[in-house]
């Protein structure tokens, strides 16, 4: 078991707190961190991970994103060694008052960005890389059926042009957790100067079906030399839903889907996107909101 704070979204802390009360530092947001020292260490961890953030919306973006980036590894490591470690538990669910605080659904049910996370990372099949992005693929498999299939890699730059790339043939047995050999040929960019340019992006592909997929920096993120995305969203009606597609013409990494003043159950949020690539996010519909309503509530972040 183990746990990591970040702040609850901006509309659960303006239910406590007024526009002008929104600083760490102050009496208001303090009153509702109840771990000793907590606020103190959710900067300590942050300033490691993420370039500084310089207003409150910003600052929660960034804590939720580096407690699901550490829970994650956490998570990942722990199922890649399956038989010393037969499973873990990350601390918490949710909350029991409007707090800072381990959980990954805050106290009005709003979802952090490590709940989001979670689907992935305890998704049935796992493929993971190395930690930083090393080219050492494992495939989690907590299935009572063998898989077979093909594990595409790339390395890619910031642009998400592919700079080299293969293919690797995999047999995972039900109930266990298989290592592939390492990559060779790859060393040019795993310098110091290389690993803040490129990023590993890599899928695991079975009977014509993405059962997993992910991107991985070979730094910590305040290090890579992101470039500013052009992201572009298409909303469309369906009878029973709407269909949310979003695409960018570049790398970014965690991309965050919400709204101004309404809560809405994205079928996924906080996810990476290759340069080019289009993830479509599903919802359901809600009598209250019109297309016009829902384009002026959106709000992207990354």
């Amino acid at each position: 078991e183990y746990c990591f704070e970040s702040l609850p979204d901006i509309k659960t802390v303006l239910a406590f707190a007024e526009r002008e009360d929104l600083d760490l530092c102050g009496n208001v947001i303090d009153a509702h961190q109840k771990c000793a020292q907590g606020n103190e260490k959710v900067m300590y961890y942050l300033a490691q991970m993420v370039n500084y953030p310089y207003d409150f919306e910003r600052l929660i973006y960034c804590s939720q994103l580096v407690q699901a980036d550490c829970i994650r590894s956490n998570v990942e490591h722990m199922r890649r060694n399956r038989g010393r470690c037969m499973g873990s538990l990350y601390w918490q669910l949710n909350d029991s008052n409007p707090v800072i605080s381990w959980s990954s659904i805050d106290y009005d049910n709003r979802w952090k960005a490590l709940h989001y996370y979670a689907k992935r990372f305890y998704a049935p099949i796992l493929l993971t890389a190395g930690a930083m992005g090393e080219p050492i693929f494992n495939i989690s498999n907590e299935t009572m059926e063998n898989i077979n299939g093909i594990i595409r890699w790339s390395i890619r730059n910031a642009k998400s042009e592919i700079m080299q790339s293969g293919e690797i043939v995999a047999e995972v047995p039900a109930m266990s957790a298989k290592f592939f050999d390492r990559i060779q040929g790859l060393d040019e960019y795993y310098t110091p100067e290389n690993r803040r340019k490129y990023y590993f992006a890599y899928e695991f592909e079975s009977n014509g079906e993405i059962l997993s997929k992910g991107t991985s920096l070979l730094t910590v993120p305040k290090q890579f030399e992101f470039i500013k995305p052009e992201i572009k969203t298409e909303l469309r009606k369906l009878p029973e839903h709407y269909i949310l597609s979003v695409q960018s013409d570049v790398f970014v990494q965690a991309v965050e889907l919400d709204c101004r003043n309404f809560d809405i159950p994205f079928s996924d949020n906080w996810f990476s996107l290759n340069g080019g690539e289009t993830v479509l996010v599903t919802f359901p519909k809600d009598e209250r909101l019109t297309l016009d309503i829902l384009w002026n509530e959106l709000i992207v972040r990354c």
